[in-house]
């Protein structure tokens, strides 16, 4: 059995930059109102999206990931949510003292219903995964969590990107203009959200795969397929929930798009 946890664990540190290659993740609070916005960007398609129901040991809760079915993202029933951003962590250089031997977010996500209840798991085992978590709750609470530490939300908004540092400087405008466009505004609503998502969205080899908006006190999920901010799928998690556990291709839930599928089809996975 500790061979079995040991190769999760070692499953989870090599694959964590892998999986996720360039996103851009924020959460904000104002105005009554708790969301988190993503773009999922990344160069293989075929999303999923699972529902895994409550058990009488895990809360229930959705997930989002690559055909691989490893979590990029996830929300459970109580409003908490995780999405990860690539990373370099060189782990082997850090002390991380009592690592978890598994999945940790995954755990967090089935026994907290808030930051401050998954703060008891992070001090008691160490992030080994080498990317940078934004874990949120519906509370307006978040934090980033990397291998070198935890970075706690000031004012009413927090970005989680991966843009490597260069001489001192972000290499990339993602960051910035999240950054930007919240301090500049007091708005807090989908539309809004939307918009800072399109304005950081990607295109090339390395695509917006899709976008998420999470209303974290109502359950409610928006979805945007390929960087078409023009066309939503709205989740309602407790309905989806109470369906029993299923899992969805995320495409599937969208009208026929030409740029989509030129993408996917020229995917070496898509045979």
């Amino acid at each position: 059995m500790y061979k079995y946890f040991l190769l999760i664990f070692i499953s989870m540190t090599s694959l964590g930059i892998d999986t996720v290659k360039a996103c851009t993740i924020f959460s904000c609070s104002r105005g009554g109102k708790t969301f988190t916005a993503a773009n999922e960007d990344d160069m293989t398609p075929f999303t999923r999206i699972w529902y895994s129901p409550a058990t009488k040991d895990r809360y229930g809760s959705v997930s989002f990931g690559a055909a691989d079915m490893q979590a990029a993202a996830a929300m459970n029933e109580y409003g908490l949510f995780y999405d990860f951003a690539a990373a370099n962590y060189d782990l082997s250089k850090l002390n991380l003292n009592n690592p978890y031997k598994g999945d940790l977010m995954w755990e967090i996500l089935g026994k907290c219903k808030t930051v401050k209840e998954a703060m008891v798991f992070l001090k008691k085992y160490a992030y080994a995964i080498s990317a940078k978590a934004l874990l949120a709750d519906k509370e307006g609470n978040s934090i980033v969590i990397t291998p070198g530490g935890i970075i706690e939300k000031t004012g009413d908004f927090q970005v989680n990107s991966n843009c490597n540092m260069i001489d001192g400087k972000l290499s990339c405008r993602r960051p910035d203009i999240a950054n930007e466009m919240l301090a500049a505004s007091k708005e807090n609503n989908v539309g809004f959200l939307k918009t800072i998502l399109d304005k950081t969205h990607q295109e090339g080899e390395l695509n917006t795969l899709y976008s998420t908006i999470c209303d974290l006190k109502r359950g409610i999920i928006y979805i945007y397929l390929f960087h078409d901010y023009n066309t939503v799928y709205k989740i309602d998690l407790k309905s989806e929930l109470r369906k029993g556990h299923h899992i969805e291709n995320l495409a599937d839930h969208f009208p026929a798009s030409f740029a989509y599928e030129n993408f996917y089809k020229n995917h070496d996975l898509y045979l």
